[in-house]
């Protein structure tokens, strides 16, 4: 019988433990996040965050000196939020990581936000037995990790729309090649060509994925 864990890793966190060493008062909240392998295990992600706090400016700053992010933009704004594509440094197929390991024990992210106390992770696990195994092994991950709460999940009356695989795929294509740096980087052309599509529906694609991750965070407040 599947369980949702409200779970917390905190103290020498893998990931950004720089960035929210920082008094800055930012949470950041996952919107979406992909990672790819190389031919040897080494992985490498790139997460879209949207970003809200005391100050931004400060948390950009802080974001731009962690040894674990190699590159940052901000894709859009609304309201006090920003949403942020961060790539992370390459880490050896040795170091455990919060979301390969979620996928090899068919663990399904309902929210995953990270601020000064540590990462916050809400998700469904298959089994008991599947969140002890979590528990083991994110002891690698973070030096704590503390489960808050389990509960029966009821069904959500309105859930989020998720990405679709090519809307992934056209967001983390368009922050590779530099579609949102100001001035840009790269033209809708010159991506589509790449992606293997028009350039109009190249640009549906990385709008409808943009304002799918807006939604999530309009419909939120």
């Amino acid at each position: 019988m599947s369980v949702v864990g409200v779970v917390r890793l905190h103290e020498n966190l893998i990931l950004f433990e720089e960035t929210f060493g920082v008094d800055h008062g930012v949470e950041a909240k996952l919107g979406d996040f992909h990672y790819v392998s190389d031919q040897d295990g080494n992985r490498q992600y790139v997460f879209f965050l949207w970003c809200s706090g005391d100050d931004l400016d400060a948390f950009d700053a802080a974001l731009a000196a962690d040894g674990t992010v190699t590159e940052r933009y901000v894709v859009t704004e609304t309201g006090e939020k920003a949403l942020y594509c961060v790539r992370t440094r390459w880490f050896p197929p040795e170091q455990p990581l919060v979301f390969p390991l979620f996928r090899k024990l068919d663990v399904t992210v309902i929210e995953a936000r990270r601020d000064a106390d540590g990462l916050h992770l809400q998700a469904r696990f298959p089994s008991r037995d599947a969140l002890r195994e979590f528990r083991r092994e994110a002891s690698a991950i973070a030096d704590r990790v503390n489960v808050e709460r389990l509960y029966v999940e009821r069904a959500a009356k309105n859930p989020q729309r998720k990405l679709t695989g090519r809307q992934r795929e056209a967001l983390v294509l368009a922050y590779d090649r530099g579609y949102f740096e100001t001035p840009s980087q790269a033209t809708l052309e010159d991506l589509s060509a790449e992606f293997g599509v028009t350039p109009q529906t190249l640009s549906r694609h990385i709008r409808d994925g943009v304002e799918k991750l807006v939604e999530d965070a309009v419909a939120e407040q």
